[in-house]
């Protein structure tokens, strides 16, 4: 072997590094040496021979490969869903894609070629259903470059219960108020290559509220979170990021849960059919039994059962206090005849921030005006 200047060596090293950095080393992994590289170079008169390398990157499926700063996709959005548009926009830090001659192909079939085309859009297919994506470009400097990647749909729903109260029967859903908590359960839809469903917890969880991760809740096979509202009024930006195990599929979800007031409604307590929760008292009544008895159920308050929900309540006819709690039971005085109005406030034990204010009109009729309360509550 002929010995190297030290010309040569320093070349031969800052060959090495420049291929290190450009992602360019698989094609130095057939040579063990330097000698080896450079045994068969004649070098005179102090000059140095580089060698050519071809760094056109070899294909590779759900992201790039070893030439990871040759060429990359910006998706937008990141996490396509089924049926969903997209756009794909090829980026690189090594060459100039504005000057390159871009083809594009979906499973195979050209559809775009152009000098600097760098944007395709495409749909998405129905979850887990592959759509093959591959951009070739042919650089000014005679160099090939190019990218694969499989684009899965996946699909995630998120559902979220509030840690509130609603009456026996109630068909609608339980409510996030201030400073109370609420459960997220994340659902997502991920398959497998062979068509099954990936099980959720099988998957790892990140989760934020708003931009900042929630601390304790990420991980392996956390998929629900129970959390509390320490912003009290400022609805909750709540975000999942999910990925299978391999990191070959991922996911994103997210949900913004409003905050709602705590309420009181009104229901007549019938002394033979019972609550008439079917029947709700609106603004105003009227009296055409002798006796009425009204039952206010709080809602939204927090606390998932009655006998949880700690309450002050306050009733007041025409702004006089009653001493009642949880129903009032009305009759007039005599054969009076008019209008009065039923108030109640209500205020949590539990969360200060918790309240709720309500009344509605009573209307009886009677051949006297009264002078005084009309009503009296029933003993």
């Amino acid at each position: 072997m002929r010995m190297n200047t030290p010309t040569t060596i320093i070349t031969a090293l800052l060959i090495l590094v420049t291929g290190v950095i450009m992602g360019a080393t698989p094609a130095f992994a057939q040579y063990k040496s330097l000698d080896e590289l450079f045994g068969g170079l004649d070098i005179g008169g102090g000059g140095s021979l580089v060698p050519i390398i071809n760094t056109t990157p070899s294909s590779s499926f759900g992201g790039v490969n070893a030439y990871t700063q040759t060429l990359l996709f910006i998706k937008t959005p990141q996490v396509p869903g089924p049926y969903e548009d997209m756009e794909i926009k090829a980026q690189s830090y090594t060459y100039d894609l504005d000057r390159t001659n871009l083809s594009w192909y979906i499973d195979d079939v050209l559809v775009q070629q152009g000098v600097g085309l760098r944007r395709l859009n495409i749909q998405t297919k129905g979850i887990g259903e592959p759509t093959v994506v591959r951009v070739v470009g042919a650089t000014p400097g005679g160099q090939t470059i190019q990218l694969v990647e499989i684009m899965r749909p996946t699909h995630v729903a998120i559902a979220w219960e509030a840690g509130t109260y609603r009456p026996p029967f109630y068909k609608g859903k339980a409510l996030h108020s201030a400073s109370t908590f609420v459960t997220i359960t994340a659902f997502p839809t991920i398959l497998a290559t062979d068509g099954s469903v990936i099980p959720p917890e099988d998957m790892v969880y990140s989760w934020k509220l708003g931009t900042q991760p929630i601390t304790g809740f990420d991980g392996f096979g956390n998929q629900s979170i129970t959390i509390q509202n320490t912003k009290f009024v400022a609805p909750m930006q709540i975000s999942v990021d999910i990925e299978t195990k391999d990191q070959t599929q991922k996911t994103r979800g997210e949900v913004i849960i409003p905050v709602d007031q705590p309420d009181i409604v009104f229901y007549e307590n019938h002394p033979l059919l019972g609550i008439l929760y079917n029947r709700a008292i609106g603004s105003s009544i009227n009296l055409t039994d002798q006796e009425l008895t009204i039952i206010a159920e709080p809602y939204h308050f927090e606390g998932t059962r009655r006998s949880a929900v700690g309450l002050e309540r306050s009733w007041r006819i025409d702004q006089n206090v009653i001493n009642a709690n949880e129903e009032i039971s009305l009759r007039p005085v005599g054969n009076a005849q008019g209008v009065s109005v039923i108030d109640l406030s209500l205020r949590s034990t539990k969360n200060i921030v918790q309240s709720a204010r309500k009344e509605f009109r009573v209307t009886f009729k009677g051949t006297e005006d009264p002078l005084v309360n009309p009503f009296n509550p029933a003993p």
